[in-house]
């Protein structure tokens, strides 16, 4: 019922592009606010940076019939349910997410901070119509595709604004830094939908039962961050730096909004309600060396702690998620429903690898080049039109041009490739219970993200 973070690599669904190869926790540049605040130490005077990341994404599932979950009274048998509910689905489209950042030394060799506001995370969702189903009186949803039982179309945004401070110790070359950062999350989604949980499009009798729900809230939540920074050696070629982020919210986050249902022939429903779900922590390392006048090697990893995001649960205002094993909610003696909706995630922590290098052509031309893999934070069990994510592997070059003492401009292109997978024989949601109890999501899913990012950068 709600839409992933599309836009924004590293692992499971961060996509942070910015900055390319300088985009990670030893290079200092005001990307260092958001990759490890530590970092700004090696960014010497006032430095200032405006990024720009287009991205274009496809998506492709296709749900088989061994997907099809029929409801009590429906032999699943019929032609026309079967088409409607099985199916190739597709979605791409070009979207975009900005960074801006500042950072300075205050002219002295102890202190600095930054300041940057950007979207690491979000972007918009739409899958394709299949017009062949326009107008189709039997089975007038099937228009929104096979797929519409996980999402018809969402969007998500997460924006960030990040205050950084930072100590150096000149002596050991080492720097400490921490991060604040208030986090504005916006989430809406529609879904096709029925009562009794199936893919349903119409009662024995012929009376349609297919409907929709439009989730959408908000929330604004405090993220916190710190870093190291260390140059061990006394030429300083090689740089070291450690960050940690802790997700948005600091554990569970509530967002606040409507949620609108309508099923079958019925009138439409709208109500105040608050979802729930937990953020990941993030833990960075990276390595930079300058082997040579001209290179400069690069490494970086993260480990995104994804196994906090066990469901996102819809609720009455102001309640909590109590749901057992199997989904049921767990209801007290003498109490009422509180969970209207609840999607069992259960995802697990992923890591991303990248290595890099930086060349200087010319002294103030430099090219870059990197590769990576992501492992996947979503089980295959877990998978829908929504959430697809699979092992990754990312290439990207990119060219950073100085065109002057003070400004330089930046352009990386970046692919990253999801290999593809099929979790056909998946049976979770049918397993399930209650509200957490949903149309099988099986089927074969493949992806793939361009990423351009153009920057601009000064330094005073």
């Amino acid at each position: 019922m709600v839409i992933a973070p599309q836009e924004a690599s590293a692992s499971g669904l961060l996509y942070t592009k910015f900055g390319g190869d300088y985009g990670q926790p030893a290079m200092g540049s005001p990307y260092a606010v958001y990759f490890n605040p530590a970092a700004i130490a090696d960014a010497p005077g006032t430095q200032l940076v405006v990024d720009v990341m287009a991205a274009y994404r496809y998506a492709s599932y296709v749900r088989p019939t061994t997907a099809l979950s029929p409801g009590s009274g429906n032999p699943g048998t019929d032609p026309t349910y079967i088409a409607a509910n099985t199916g190739r689905a597709t979605s791409s489209g070009v979207q975009g997410a900005p960074y801006l950042g500042i950072t300075t030394d205050f002219g002295t060799k102890t202190f600095f901070a930054g300041f940057a506001s950007y979207v690491p995370e979000g972007g918009f969702l739409h899958y394709q119509p299949r017009s062949s189903w326009d107008g189709n009186q039997r089975a007038p949803g099937a228009v929104d595709g096979a797929q519409r039982w996980s999402v018809v179309s969402g969007a998500q945004i997460s924006w960030w604004n990040t205050l950084a401070l930072g100590v150096n110790i000149v002596p050991e070359r080492l720097s400490f830094g921490v991060s604040a950062s208030l986090v504005r999350d916006t989430l809406q989604s529609l879904i096709a939908r029925n009562r009794d949980s199936s893919d349903d499009l119409s009662t024995p009798g012929g009376t349609p039962t297919e409907g929709r729900s439009l989730i959408d809230v908000s929330g604004t939540h405090l993220a916190i961050g710190a870093g190291l920074f260390w140059r061990p050696t006394d030429d300083g070629k090689l740089r070291l730096g450690l960050s940690y982020m802790s997700g948005q919210g600091l554990g569970a986050s509530r967002f606040k909004g409507t949620l609108s249902t309508q099923f079958g022939v019925s009138t439409d429903q709208k109500q105040d309600v608050d979802l729930l779900q937990r953020f990941p922590d993030i833990i960075r390392f990276g390595a930079a060396y300058r082997a040579a006048r001209t290179l400069d090697l690069r490494f970086d990893m993260e480990y995104v702690r994804w196994s906090t995001f066990k469901r996102q649960c819809v609720v009455q205002p102001g309640a909590d998620c109590a749901v057992a094993a199997n989904g049921a909610e767990v209801v007290p003696a003498g109490g009422s429903t509180k969970v209207l909706l609840n999607l069992p995630r259960g995802w697990r922590d992923a890591v991303g690898v990248r290595v890099g290098a930086g060349y200087w052509v010319a002294g103030d031309t430099e090219l870059t080049g990197s590769v990576g893999i992501d492992t996947s934070a979503v089980p295959a069990k877990s998978l829908d039109a929504t959430y697809m994510d699979s092992f990754k592997v990312q290439l990207s070059i990119g060219l950073r041009q100085r065109l002057s003492e003070r400004y330089w401009i930046a352009g990386t292109l970046s692919e990253l490739y999801f290999l593809p997978v099929d979790n056909s024989d998946s049976a979770q949601s049918n397993t399930l219970q209650g509200r957490s109890k949903s149309p099988s999501t099986g089927g074969q899913y493949s992806s793939a993200v361009t990423f351009l990012d153009l920057a601009f950068g000064a330094k005073f």
